[in-house]
């Protein structure tokens, strides 16, 4: 999956704002569909306001270890960092 690529090269709050939230759904529907995603990132995710969450989404889906019978929140809470996902609906996890 990638993200933080804008097809009309605008770049702005509302492009970022739903690029963040449709990556979160396509996630979720992977997982539903027990499919581990893979997410990439643009050379643009960097100016993104949401980068952080986007960079934990990248490390949570990105390695096996991490994601299989571990909810998002596990994870955070197990790495200890310190971000806020607003809404328990990100909390996926890949169960066998």
């Amino acid at each position: 999956m990638l993200t933080g690529f804008d097809f009309e090269n605008k770049y702005d709050y509302s492009f970022y704002e739903n690029d963040y939230l449709t990556t979160i759904e396509r996630i979720k529907i992977l997982y539903n569909n027990h499919a581990r995603p893979y997410l990439m990132l643009h050379e643009n995710v960097k100016n993104s306001p949401f980068y952080d969450k986007i960079l934990i989404l990248k490390q949570f889906c990105n390695s096996p270890i991490h994601c299989t019978n571990r909810t998002l929140e596990d994870y955070i809470k197990w790495k200890n960092i310190d971000v806020k996902f607003e809404n328990k609906e990100y909390d996926f996890c890949y169960n066998y």
